[in-house]
């Protein structure tokens, strides 16, 4: 009787080392999973942050775009003035020489 009061304290002390063990290991998976939700939680932050940062990016380089066609037209505009403008003045001069000529 004393053997199997032994042996059952044996295999009692050997259970709960391992059951201590076990909770020891699941703690520290645990520990882990909280880091690595963290870890998470930050990156996700840090990309919506970016989209963020993206979005105005796109919003001021399609404010540029805008401008940068609004400036192409009114410089087209000018340009098309000034050369009806020298046009103007060579006709001038032509007809101007063609009077003195004649």
């Amino acid at each position: 009787m004393r053997a199997s009061k032994e042996h059952f304290e044996s295999k009692i002390r050997s259970l709960e080392f391992h059951v201590s063990a076990t909770k020891e290991k699941l703690n520290r998976t645990v520990n882990e999973n909280h880091t690595l939700l963290d870890e998470c939680i930050s990156s996700k932050t840090d990309l919506e942050t970016f989209e963020t940062e993206q979005r105005a990016l796109r919003n001021k380089l399609s404010d540029v775009q805008a401008v940068l066609v609004a400036t192409e037209k009114q410089n087209s505009q000018q340009l098309r003035e000034l050369q009806e403008e020298e046009e103007g003045k060579r006709e001038g001069m032509r007809s101007e020489q063609q009077q003195n000529c004649g």
